[in-house]
């Protein structure tokens, strides 16, 4: 029967440890006092082999002390710690996982009590054999992985002079020749036995049924869990490695552990210790360790601190047949609670603590008084703001008031800031392939028509910034238009390098569509100095004659004349050095351009369709 200290420990105290220490029964003295007076005597034999002189020479003598030396040093090779611990770890989730499936019948039988209504004597009989049935099948296995109960039940015909079965359905068990366990039969006589309940009315309908056929199912799977537990144990070889190691452990310790009194030995104890008070703690400690898990092997077994499955069968057949019978259909008179009339709790005279009440059940800031019930709070608006490089680590800008800050919220992005996120991608990929410190790009919405793009790039020693500006130059020659009212104001950059070449030149005239940006980008980034030229619409009908395609943008180096944008983009990438350190790389940065191409191709055409 399993040993119960909960009241021992219901209230902390310094004697708990002693209540508790100086149990006996299921106590881990009584687990190894057998073993711990049996190493002892070895010890003392071994002890007595070592000092007498009759037994052993001088030289004998300092033979032994080295070999317990060499033992003493090397015995704690044995990882036992970590054996043990991984031991006791599987075992305990095993016992555990039984004690969850040892089955109580309360549902099965308040479902069944519920659903199967009548007082008549056959509703009364059906209802006590469907609980019966349940127990027996209980019984049927508890008899097969208990000794207990095995020896309770030593038989069939025992079951039948306990109650638990009939004679008819002793026969029924005994005449079914199937090499396989009969524990499902009482299972599957209650189920048909519920159908037949259904069959005459006594179920109002099948839903009554399939909640009595669930409960059924349920208890023999909780069953059927305990025998997969004793059928399948934790494999042999691993009590046997953790036995091995605890017994050898302290069979070299008869040796190892010895106290040497030599006085040549180079291991010569200062005190002679008669009684070896430090390795007998040990082996309380790891012996008793492996007792315990031992006992938690198979919790069925006979020990104090085993389940008492007898009682569980008794508690489970008394409770059912409680519940569908003796007080079936009982409701106590129906009268108006005390609580109407009763607000404050009553306690017993003796249990009422002179303490002040203090409410449990709330919230640890709840008693936090901020401001008074009708006092009235300003409340004022906070603009969110997405986080920026110049935040601080405890979430507050550097500079002006704190506002707030919503890492996980997103914007819903309109297509043409869609469109630019997509190159400032792939402009993030190209100079990250040329081994740059650092790229950033932030995009901050400042309208719900216009976008504001930032782009910058460290580098060791230049800064580049990109805001609403244009710049030319003389070398390299870009012109690009997009007809029509789809105008889209793309990035440009703000700030020119820093030391501007007196050779060169910058000027701002024009806005120009994202699509073409990322030449402007990469020519700026990698320090080429370009004109950048901008055809005026009334221009362009005059104009488009002269371009290979019709259409802009173009690219012109050395009179020669590039048309298309992504072609142009892989020209200049190749160029500059752009396109990555090796093929693989380079498909890469591929990759990102096609995604970006087909993804402006659906935004244009989903635009034409407005």
């Amino acid at each position: 029967m399993t040993v119960s200290y909960n009241l021992d420990v219901s209230k902390k105290s310094w004697a708990n440890a002693f209540k508790i220490l100086f149990r006996w029964r299921g106590s881990i003295w009584r687990l190894v006092w057998k073993e711990l007076i049996i190493w002892l005597v070895i010890y003392y034999a071994v002890m007595v082999f070592y000092r007498s002189e009759w037994i052993l020479t001088p030289d004998g003598q300092r033979d032994f002390e080295r070999l317990a030396h060499h033992i003493d040093k090397r015995i704690d090779w044995i990882p036992l710690t970590f054996i043990l611990a991984f031991f006791v770890a599987i075992v305990l989730g095993r016992w555990t996982r039984i004690i969850d499936n040892m089955g109580y019948i309360e549902n099965a039988a308040i479902t069944i009590a519920m659903t199967v209504r009548g007082t008549m004597e056959k509703d009364v009989i059906a209802k006590r054999s469907l609980v019966r049935y349940l127990c027996l099948a209980q019984v049927l296995v508890f008899r097969d992985i208990s000794v207990r109960v095995r020896r309770r039940f030593p038989n069939l015909e025992s079951i039948v002079q306990a109650g638990f079965m009939e004679e008819e359905e002793k026969e029924l068990i005994e005449e079914l020749d199937i090499d396989a366990d009969k524990y499902w039969m009482p299972c599957n006589w209650a189920c048909s036995l519920a159908w037949r309940l259904k069959e005459s009315n006594n179920l109002t309908s099948e839903t009554p049924l399939m909640h009595i056929v669930t409960e059924i199912k349920n208890f023999r799977s909780n069953l059927s869990t305990l025998c997969n537990f004793d059928w399948v144990p934790v494999p042999v070889a691993y009590p046997q490695v953790v036995y091995f190691a605890v017994y050898i452990y302290f069979l070299l310790g008869l040796i190892g552990r010895q106290v040497i009194i030599g006085l040549e030995a180079e291991n010569k104890d200062t005190i002679d210790i008669v009684f070896p008070f430090m390795t007998v703690l040990q082996f309380v400690f790891y012996v008793g360790w492996v007792k315990v898990a031992e006992s938690l092997l198979n919790p069925m077994g006979e020990d104090d601190d085993h389940f008492e499955c007898n009682s569980l069968i008794d508690k489970n057949i008394t409770t059912a047949l409680a519940i569908v019978d003796d007080t079936y259909d009982q409701v106590p008179t129906l009268r108006l609670d005390r609580f109407k009339t009763q607000k404050d709790p009553m306690y017993a005279e003796g249990s009422v603590r002179k303490v002040s009440y203090c409410p449990q059940f709330m919230g640890s800031a709840a008693a936090l008084v901020l401001a008074a019930e009708d006092e009235l709070v300003n409340m004022v608006a906070v603009k969110t703001e997405p986080l920026n490089e110049e935040e601080c680590s405890d979430g507050t800008p550097a500079n002006g008031p704190p506002t707030v800050m919503r890492r996980n919220r997103r914007l819903m992005p309109s297509e043409e800031q869609k469109d630019r996120l997509h190159w400032q991608l792939f402009l993030r990929r190209t100079v990250s392939l040329r081994n740059m410190e650092q790229s950033e790009f932030m995009t901050q919405s400042k309208d719900i028509h216009r976008t504001q793009l930032d782009l910058q790039v460290s580098m060791p020693s230049q800064r580049f910034n990109l805001s609403h500006s244009s710049f030319t130059d003389s070398n390299v020659q870009q012109s690009h238009h997009r007809g029509g009212d789809h105008v889209i104001r793309a990035p440009a950059l703000d700030e020119i390098l820093e030391e501007e070449s007196p050779s060169r030149k910058s000027s701002v005239n024009h806005k120009i569509s994202g699509e073409k940006q990322v030449c402007r980008q990469m020519l700026h980034v990698s320090g080429t100095h370009f004109e950048d030229e901008r055809i005026p619409l009334e221009k362009w009908e005059e104009y488009r004659k002269t371009t290979p395609f019709g259409y802009l943008p173009l690219l012109t180096i050395d009179g020669k004349v590039f048309p298309q944008s992504f072609a142009m983009a892989r020209y200049l990438a190749k160029k500059l050095g752009f396109d990555g350190k090796t093929a693989f790389e380079s498909a890469w940065v591929d990759a990102i351009g096609d995604q970006y191409k087909e993804r402006s191709s659906t935004s244009i055409i989903a635009m034409q369709n407005i």
